[in-house]
């Protein structure tokens, strides 16, 4: 993944507006603007008003190096994203039997930032609930939230991340997400998840 995403307008346009990305506004003539700086990583790769600014040749991007961007989902970076539309409910036993599992892939061995946002509440208030993140079988996070005022209409926020090394035999595998209450009889409903692997690039610094 490009340590920079620098664009410049090209003048075809008075101004470009990203609205994908909380409505940034390029104002011809701008030079190497970091959209990094602007906005997550991870819009600014999947940004669809970016790669049709780019498509129709209102602006350029490159990335630290001055190599050209042409598009804008970069190899090294893997985002998969679940909307309310897509809201997933436990069984309403009190063991894992609800995992949602997914594959990634990246391109390139390296350090990662695996990171996880999610939405969270049950059909009954008064019991905590649990969620596991399994990372290629290995577990990295067990999150248990007090889920007191968590009802069906108030959900609550859970997000953290990690760093893995990916080596080459670990450039695709699964990620699994696993849910529960801690009481049965209890649907626990998870909306609005978010995964991303960022890849991180180290410097070494000589003294």
């Amino acid at each position: 993944m490009a340590d920079k995403f620098l664009v410049s307008t090209t003048g075809t346009e008075s101004s470009v507006v990203l609205d994908d990305i909380g409505g940034v506004e390029l104002i011809h003539p701008t030079t190497d603007k970091d959209l990094y700086k602007e906005a997550p990583i991870d819009e600014v790769n999947s940004s669809k008003d970016i790669q049709d600014a780019i498509d129709r040749g209102a602006i350029t991007a490159t990335d630290g190096e001055g190599t050209p961007i042409s598009d804008v989902e970069q190899s090294d970076h893997w985002v998969v994203r679940y909307t309310e539309d897509d809201r997933m409910t436990s069984t309403t036993s009190d063991s894992f039997r609800k995992r949602l599992e997914l594959e990634y892939k990246v391109d390139n061995p390296g350090m990662y930032r695996f990171a996880w946002y999610m939405e969270y509440a049950q059909s009954r208030r008064g019991y905590p609930i649990e969620v596991q993140i399994i990372f290629n079988d290995k577990e990295i996070a067990t999150i248990v939230e007090d889920n007191y005022y968590a009802r069906k209409e108030y959900f609550r926020t859970i997000a953290g991340w990690d760093v893995i090394y990916l080596t080459e035999e670990m450039l695709t595998g699964s990620i699994v997400i696993a849910y529960r209450s801690r009481r049965g009889r209890r649907s626990v409903y998870i909306q609005n998840l978010k995964l991303t692997l960022e890849n991180i690039h180290v410097h070494n610094i000589n003294n």
